[in-house]
């Protein structure tokens, strides 16, 4: 092929594994790209200051991520590193990096990047710099857009506008469109560290049509929930920031609602299941496939909460997660 010579817009036969493997390379790159703006992003919200320290080192260090360095940690420089580690805070952000920059630089882009830059976002408040906040989310949103959180999502023959085309409620169990390897590690989280939700106390007192939690109760990963209630509070505890994080519509809260979050530990009765967008509480236009939000977050369901009778007695709900989980908001 050395020789042979395109034109634009000519068609040309190329062996298929040649295809697939330039299908394959876009792909990771897309992914790399989305990983290493994040990593940009994370340093250039540190402030003049911090990146005039930092400068060389940064560029040293996203040159040797490009190049696939592995086998030792990866520091900013030494005299970043040395201040950083002059904290607890410090050594949570040097720890999460130095994680986050041999991932990326073992090419193994998966939801544990996500994660690590999530935990970069929580541990940089060391450095003071509030644009840091939005870090994560925005690195969630562009990871789904580039095919990064749900490429191997779906059995093949299905695609999330093809489930999405199935109206409410006729849309099929996950285990009938869903990769159960992409099933099972999603589940593994929740199994893990629980699930938290937010709730109007209305909801439970008030709705005599309701007498037990609502069957197949949405709820977020607990460390990115706690993540959202930070953002609220931080926020002068405005609830636009939980419509907006949790997708639950502009209408959602009343200016006299009490808003309690709720934490649902591992193991304590609660079984979670994949959403499959026939529940309640899956909002047209915002509720998509694949066990996360459209803001990259993680969302599970409780399977089994329809079976917890609480008949509008908040005392009774309360119980179902112990006091200690159940915390007023607002």
């Amino acid at each position: 092929m050395g020789s042979q010579r395109f034109t634009a817009g000519g068609v040309y036969k190329l062996p298929a594994l040649l295809v697939y493997q330039l299908m394959n390379a876009m792909k990771r790159q897309a992914k790399l790209d989305v990983a290493k703006y994040a990593t940009y992003g994370v340093f250039a919200a540190l402030g003049v200051g911090e990146i005039m320290a930092a400068e060389t080192g940064l560029e040293t260090t996203l040159a040797l991520l490009d190049m696939g360095v592995l086998g030792s940690d990866i520091v900013i420089n030494e005299a970043l590193a040395n201040k950083l580690n002059q904290t607890a805070d410090g050594k949570a952000f040097l720890d999460a990096y130095n994680k986050f920059a041999l991932i990326y630089g073992g090419v193994r882009v998966s939801d544990a990047l996500l994660g690590l830059s999530k935990q970069l976002r929580r541990s940089a408040s060391v450095l003071n710099d509030p644009e840091v906040n939005n870090l994560a989310t925005e690195l969630s949103a562009e990871a789904i857009e580039a095919g990064g959180l749900l490429e191997n999502a779906f059995l093949p023959g299905w695609t999330k506008e093809r489930i999405l085309a199935i109206p409410k409620p006729d849309r099929p169990n996950v285990d009938v469109y869903m990769n159960p390897i992409h099933k099972a590690t999603q589940l593994r989280k929740f199994n893990t560290e629980g699930g938290a939700f937010v709730i109007r106390k209305s909801d439970v007192i008030r709705n005599q049509n309701y007498k037990t939690i609502v069957d197949r109760k949405f709820v977020g990963l607990k460390s990115e929930m706690d993540n959202v209630i930070i953002k609220y509070n931080n926020a002068g505890k405005d609830t636009k920031v939980l419509v907006e994080e949790l997708d639950l519509g502009d209408d959602y809260f009343q200016p006299n609602d009490e808003v309690f979050y709720v934490t649902v530990k591992p193991n304590q009765g609660f079984y979670f299941d994949l959403p499959n967008g026939n529940e309640r509480g899956a909002y047209e236009e915002l509720w998509i496939p694949g066990g996360f939000t459209g803001h990259g977050t993680a969302e599970a369901v409780l399977s089994n909460s329809g079976s917890y009778v609480h008949n509008n007695d908040w005392q009774m709900f309360v119980n179902f997660f112990g006091s200690e989980n159940v915390i007023k908001i607002r």
